[in-house]
């Protein structure tokens, strides 16, 4: 603040900030942006991360929640968002697998 107030941050929006400034400490970058309620198929594969093909094969194997506009496939934001949490966490469980096996593997040797 300019005139010396101090606030405190809410805890979701201070682990935003901190691994924003992370990121952009090694050297990478940090876009901010919003999405809308609903998305392209286009704009829903740019947040998971995947292409539009592979999207639209995991709409069709009702792993993403889908609805038809005339031609077009669109996405909820919120079902996006929680397809990607649930994949992130499917990640960290196979990491901590892999960890783990690797443990074992050298407690042998």
């Amino acid at each position: 603040m300019t005139n010396g107030e101090t606030r405190e941050l809410p805890p979701e929006l201070s682990k935003i900030i901190d691994q924003a400034f992370r990121t952009l400490a090694a050297n990478g970058h940090v876009t901010l942006g919003a999405l809308p309620d609903e998305l392209t198929s286009n704009t829903a594969a740019d947040v998971l991360g995947v292409s539009r093909p592979t999207l639209l094969k995991l709409a069709r194997n009702g792993e993403v929640p889908s609805s038809k506009v005339g031609s077009h496939t669109r996405f909820k934001r919120d079902d996006v968002i929680a397809f990607k949490a649930k994949r992130e966490e499917a990640r960290r469980e196979a990491l901590l697998e892999l960890m783990d096996m690797q443990d074992r593997i050298e407690g042998l040797a």
